[in-house]
């Protein structure tokens, strides 16, 4: 079993795209698990 904390974005604008993944991504234990957006282009 993992240890990492899942984490999921509800949203992926400008603040997500530059801060909130970057963050996420790079911090040990936390594990960037699935984006959401209501515009499917952006996370694909």
């Amino acid at each position: 079993m993992s240890d990492n904390i899942r984490v999921g974005l509800i949203g992926y604008g400008y603040a997500s795209k530059t801060f909130h993944a970057p963050l996420i991504a790079g911090t040990p234990g936390l594990e960037l698990a699935v984006i959401s957006s209501s515009d499917e282009t952006k996370v694909k």
